[in-house]
């Protein structure tokens, strides 16, 4: 694993490090507003309660992997047919969701395989 202190300061910044540190997987927070429209990228949806997700989720395309919270009160209380994750609670499952797409045809294609 990898850290970047201080992080990409752009998703185009964050595409590079993808290809220049030769990675399998990069993980980027704050671009939702930047990828959420982009089938080429698998996002994790991070939420605080149900009106942030649903607010999230409008906006965002498949592929969605993950709808995360640490809100264990939010996660009881339901979604309908939404499945939560709650972190770190649900870490592996989380960490099973990122392999599965890691093998996925579509993620192949999102990074020109």
């Amino acid at each position: 694993m990898v850290s970047v202190d201080g992080g990409p300061k752009s998703i185009e910044e964050a595409l590079r490090l993808f290809d220049e540190l030769k990675v399998d997987l990069l993980v980027v927070e704050g671009f939702h507003k930047l990828i959420a429209k982009r089938p080429d990228v698998g996002k994790i949806i991070t939420f605080k309660d149900l009106s942030d997700l649903e607010e999230r989720i409008k906006e965002t395309e498949q592929p969605i992997l993950a709808l995360c919270t640490f809100n264990e009160e939010v996660a009881r209380g339901g979604g309908g047919n939404l499945k939560f994750l709650v972190l770190p609670r649900d870490k592996d499952e989380l960490i099973r969701a990122l392999e599965a797409f890691m093998r996925s045809p579509q993620s192949r294609q999102s990074i020109g395989l």
